[in-house]
């Protein structure tokens, strides 16, 4: 793995936009725009990842799909802790 794939920026996003994936539990991250237009992509993706026959190939497809989020400007966001 190269070490731009881990390069995560630290910032404070205040409003996700419509394109943002909401990582976490609950009703607010579920109906998020980006979180339901996520799962249609998930869906549509869920033939090709289990008919893949290597770990290399499923590697791929996933970050085809990381990459087509980000190339649309989504972001994949975790809510602060409370300790932070």
């Amino acid at each position: 793995t190269s070490s731009e794939e881990h390069d995560f920026k630290r910032e404070v996003v205040e409003t996700p936009g419509k394109f943002d994936i909401l990582c976490g539990r609950g009703l607010s991250s579920f109906y998020h725009d980006g979180n339901v237009h996520f799962r249609v992509i998930i869906a549509s993706n869920v033939q090709q990842y289990q008919g893949a026959r290597t770990k290399m190939e499923k590697t791929l497809i996933v970050r085809r799909i990381v990459q087509d989020i980000h190339a649309n400007g989504g972001r994949f966001l975790k809510k602060r802790s409370k300790k932070q």
